[in-house]
């Protein structure tokens, strides 16, 4: 847990699936976590 604790995430593409993975990573207890979407 420790070692999650420290982790650092990015997710590229907060859309449809990338929305699914940043709320479970937030869930599992990730320390830090980027989410990045390009908007055009």
């Amino acid at each position: 847990m420790e070692r999650l604790a420290h982790a650092h995430v990015a997710v590229f593409g907060v859309g449809g699936v990338g929305g699914y993975v940043v709320e479970a990573l937030a869930r599992s207890g990730v320390g830090m976590l980027d989410s990045l979407i390009m908007i055009r």
